[in-house]
Formats: C-alpha cells, structure tokens, sequence
C-alpha cells in the first residue's frame, strides 16, 4: 500500500506494538488493565468534581433554596453577611 510518509510510520510501528504485546500476553493483560483502571478513576474524579461544581444548586425544592449565613450573637444587630472576615476567622 502506498500511505503517505507518516501515516507509513503510523502503519509501521502499530504493527510492531501489535506483535510485541502477542509475544507477550501477561504484560499485554498488564497493559490493558493499567489502562483501563486509570481511565475509570479518571472519569469517576471528573464525574463528582463536575456534580459538586455544576449541579450543586439542583435541588428537588428550588423554590426554596437555602443559603448559608453568618450572625453574630454577641452583637445581634449587626446583619448577616456571606463571608468570613479575618477577625472572625481568628476569634474562638
């Protein structure tokens, strides 16, 4: 067959590693098995990265979502607030 130059070498080394991996059946089952455990774990840490990061406001109530706040309870009149300042970080 008449490939282009490096679709030949392409051509070239996948039949090389198709008979290096017959030679040798444990490595290739290795191989394979390496392979596939990573993609697995890959697309698992993905999966629950993306839900925690996409769908974290889906809820099966959404006309009564829930936001959590910071009060003060020594000084009730101040306001809520949606962030932690470096004083109340530190305090006990």
């Amino acid at each position: 067959m008449s490939y282009p130059f490096f679709l030949d070498n392409l051509v070239r080394d996948f039949r090389y590693a198709v008979r290096t991996l017959r030679k040798d059946l444990r490595f290739a089952f290795v191989a394979v098995f390496a392979l596939t455990l990573g993609i697995a774990a890959t697309t698992v840490v993905f999966s629950v990265f993306y839900n925690m990061l996409f769908n974290a406001v889906a809820a099966k109530d959404t006309q009564r979502p829930v936001v959590p706040v910071i009060e003060n309870t020594d000084h009730p009149d101040y306001s809520a607030r949606l962030f932690i300042s470096w004083p109340d970080y530190q305090s006990e």
